[in-house]
């Protein structure tokens, strides 16, 4: 008897468990919900005057690019020159931060923090 009064209330707390979690996701209350409708163009624009105007859109201005980089993957060569058929020199490792100095290309020209001080350069293909 009370194998069944303890199976009896799992399987009611698990009925519960899963209308909240469909209340949460929203499943109920399907009715309410509103397709989203695309307006035409004809709606959006009056076709009764013969003038046409146009609307310049101006691109967004450019985001100034960082002077700091940190090592995304888990190491990247560096070059002793922007080529990269040039000298390794090394290699940064996941975290380090890089302070750029340089840019050329795809390539930036940079000072590895534990080199700032001695003021080694170096390049990273970016």
């Amino acid at each position: 008897m009370k194998k069944r009064v303890v199976i009896g209330v799992v399987v009611v707390a698990l009925m519960l468990i899963g209308a909240g979690t469909a209340y949460y996701l929203g499943y109920f209350n399907q009715e309410e919900i509103k397709p989203i409708q695309s307006a035409s163009h004809s709606e959006e624009t009056d076709t009764s005057d013969d003038e046409s105007t146009e609307i310049a859109i101006e691109p967004p201005p450019a985001q100034p690019l960082p002077d700091h980089y940190f090592v995304a993957s888990a190491f990247e060569e560096v070059h002793t020159q922007p080529h990269s058929d040039s000298t390794s020199d090394g290699v940064a490792y996941y975290g380090e931060e890089l302070k750029v100095l340089e840019r050329a290309g795809d390539w930036i020209r940079i000072a590895l923090s534990i080199n700032w001080k001695k003021g080694l350069k170096r390049y990273l293909n970016g």
